[in-house]
């Protein structure tokens, strides 16, 4: 019962959050501080596993980051590093990789579209990195690894 109060909790954070960061392309400290807090009722896993989970979602992420200059901003490099900390390695990456699949898409279309160059536009990457957390932890309930 505490992990599906929690995880809905969670859930509307993460819609805060991706509103939040549509607004004013700033993910705020205390976010990341708070899902962090939340790992520990949502599920089980060993503090090893988390502490994997957070420094393989981190690492790429960071890179990234410096590689295009800071486009993709700390915040979500944290973001995306608490979701690992909260699902593990595979399922912070896998986290990941949907969000990060969505947003392309996303993006794609809408220049499709739009006949709009986003090239230089900043798009904010929380509420896509948010719904692949989303899915992947609801995915998790369904399945029982919770």
């Amino acid at each position: 019962m505490t992990a599906i109060i929690a995880s809905s909790a969670l859930l509307l954070l993460l819609i805060w959050v991706s509103v939040h960061d549509i607004r004013t392309h700033k993910i705020e400290n205390v976010v990341h501080v708070i899902v962090i807090i939340a790992a520990f009722f949502v599920n089980d896993l060993p503090l090893g596993q988390r502490a994997l989970g957070l420094a393989f979602c981190f690492i790429p992420f960071l890179i990234c980051n410096i590689i295009s200059g800071n486009k993709i901003g700390m915040g979500d490099v944290k973001l995306v590093s608490a979701f690992g900390f909260v699902l593990g390695v595979y399922g912070g990456f896998v986290s990941a990789v949907i969000g990060l699949t969505v947003m392309v898409l996303s993006v794609s279309a809408y220049q499709k579209l739009k006949k709009q160059d986003l090239k230089n536009k900043a798009i904010p990457l929380a509420p896509f990195l948010c719904g692949g957390f989303a899915l992947i932890l609801l995915l998790s309930f369904w399945k029982g690894n919770f």
